[in-house]
């Protein structure tokens, strides 16, 4: 959840960089500790509302982004309903018990009870009954619980509070104290973060790093590849300070703090291998031709501003603070980037939703392993024949319960819509081919015949000499079968093909002459464990690796 709210906020930004002081913090800022490792506030609402992004925003809500319903699900809000967003990481690491605070600010007060029923929280103390180990550090009248590692806190009549806590005992004192400052109104208000915070109210996104934690992760890293020297450098600051601001010019301001000026002044020249660095990874991404055309129609100004920006950016060194600046003119051809924003993210929408039907099949073949101890194959009728598609044991696994039994009324009895014991085409269940779920459509790419899907396996008759694909006939394959690695394996792939979904038929194996997969040069794929990628459609050779699941060849992927 965490990671899809900060890419939704990121969906939206085309920020800049500047700044001035200012004592108060903005709203939704106050109870976040001086002290830590990160903080981040945007203001969202600046940049919602934004003229010169209306496109953006109608984009986003025409396409209806997963994003966006991704963000409603699990936090309550739309976008729209936001001020501000605050991210406070309080410890340096990686990891599940790494658990960033998330300060979500309204901009009006909230219904907390509506709030509290459309992300199916409760109070902790009913939390408590059905929820082991939850810390004692989070007890308090304003504390809910969402399943079972998040927590919500009440700050104010517009900010909730969200973080997890599975991880609270290993993570350490610095969110046991958030915790405790919220109880007692008293976060600390001096630290590394403490400008930042404060200059929160004047500026579209403030960003504050203590770069302490960072440093002594470097030191024990081992020598640093000299391509990232440059970076290595500006961690000698004490802490950094990063400002942006969005209107008719797109600025950008980053303050390093260094103990002392003579470091300073030794570090200062570092900061034009960093732009020239960044110019060069610009012009590598610049030739990329793998983008399609709604894709360089956002991308490719942005990157020819950005390259236009490094090359005027500029350091000033005033004794011990090494300041980097950066920015420009929002000119046409940018505007036109903006323009073509709302195509953009239709086709990113639709993709979001083609990867996330084929991560939904994964996970019922996972789940169905759970249950069964062995993936799903064909269903066989007596004499071993395949009558149906593995796709149809995977529905009461994908919520399709209903498509899969139902209860009839008026004869009282538990009746399966699909009789298993006869194939695809006989009469009984011939008739649910046009009722195929939408998890298994490919959005774009509508196949001549209502009820065929283009999401299949690999498959064969047989083991197969030098390495078997998923599906073998007769074999019960569970993940220790898989030799090769789940993460080198194709679990699911867009086919050049498709195929009736009822109907027994896969992507046939034949190492000889592999089966065609995707579209136009890409296709979807998931993997053994569990991830989705939209990718180039491989070499040969690295197909023919990923296809099988025990070939010794896992490294080729």
């Amino acid at each position: 959840m965490r990671s899809c709210c900060l890419g939704l906020i990121a969906a939206v930004l085309m920020p800049a960089f500047a700044s001035a002081a200012e004592p108060k913090r903005a709203a939704g800022t106050e109870t976040i500790p001086a002290t830590g490792f990160f903080v981040v506030s945007v203001n969202v609402a600046q940049l919602w509302d934004d003229k010169s992004l209306a496109g953006v925003r109608q984009g986003l809500l025409d396409a209806k982004h997963p994003l966006l319903k991704t963000l409603k699900k699990e936090t309550g809000f739309d976008l729209a309903d936001l001020e501000r967003v605050t991210v406070s990481i309080p410890t340096f690491g990686f990891g599940p018990s790494e658990s960033p605070i998330f300060l979500l600010t309204a901009r009006k007060a909230v219904d907390l009870p509506k709030l509290l029923k459309a992300i199916q929280a409760v109070p902790i103390a009913e939390a408590r009954k059905t929820v082991p180990n939850i810390p004692e550090e989070i007890d308090g009248t304003s504390v809910y619980v969402k399943g079972d590692s998040e927590v919500f806190i009440a700050i104010d009549e517009r900010t909730i509070a969200f973080t997890g806590f599975r991880g609270l005992n290993r993570i350490g004192k610095q969110l046991s104290q958030f915790l405790a400052d919220l109880k007692a109104g008293a976060p600390a208000q001096d630290g590394p973060l403490a400008e930042a915070l404060a200059l929160a109210p004047k500026h579209t996104v403030v960003v504050g790093v203590d770069f302490a934690p960072l440093r002594k992760a470097l030191e024990g890293a081992g020598e640093v590849p000299e391509e990232y020297r440059p970076f290595a450098k500006m961690a000698q600051a004490e802490r950094g300070l990063l400002t942006m601001d969005f209107g008719q010019s797109i600025s950008a301001k980053a303050a390093l703090t260094f103990f002392d000026a003579e470091t300073a002044e030794k570090v200062e020249p570092a900061a034009k291998e960093i732009f020239d660095l960044a110019r060069a990874i610009l012009g590598q991404e610049a030739k990329d031709k793998r983008r399609d055309a709604e894709t360089k129609a956002v991308v490719d100004p942005i990157l020819a501003f950005l390259d236009a920006a490094l090359g005027k950016a500029t350091s000033k060194r005033a004794g011990k603070v090494l300041t980097l600046t950066a920015g420009g003119e929002v000119d046409a051809a940018l505007k036109k980037s903006l323009d073509a924003f709302p195509a953009w993210v239709a086709v990113e929408s639709e993709r979001a939703t083609i990867e996330n039907n084929v991560k939904q099949i994964g996970l019922a073949l996972h789940n169905y392993e759970s249950a069964h101890g062995h993936f799903p194959q064909d269903i066989t009728d007596k004499n071993g024949k395949a009558i149906l598609s593995w796709r149809v044991q995977l529905l009461p696994y994908m919520e399709q319960e209903k498509l899969y039994k139902q209860f009839d009324m008026e004869q009282e009895k538990l009746y399966k819509q699909f009789d298993l014991t006869k194939p695809w085409d006989d009469a009984v269940n011939k008739g649910l081919i046009e009722k195929m779920p939408d998890v298994y459509k490919r959005l774009g790419r509508e196949p001549k015949d209502k009820g065929f899907t283009y999401f299949q396996t690999f498959a064969a008759e047989k083991a197969t000499e030098g390495g078997s694909p998923f599906l073998v006939a007769g074999v019960k394959r569970s993940p220790i079968t898989i030799t090769d690695g789940t993460s080198n394996t194709l679990m699911v792939v867009e086919a050049a093909e498709a195929v009736n979904w009822l109907k027994p038929g896969d992507l046939a194996y034949d190492p000889k002459k592999l089966p065609k997969v995707g579209h136009d040069g890409w296709m979807y794929a998931g993997f053994g464990d569990g991830r989705v990628r939209r990718m180039l459609i491989p070499k040969a050779e690295v197909l023919k690796a990923l296809i099988t699941v025990d070939g010794g060849d896992g490294e080729l992927r």
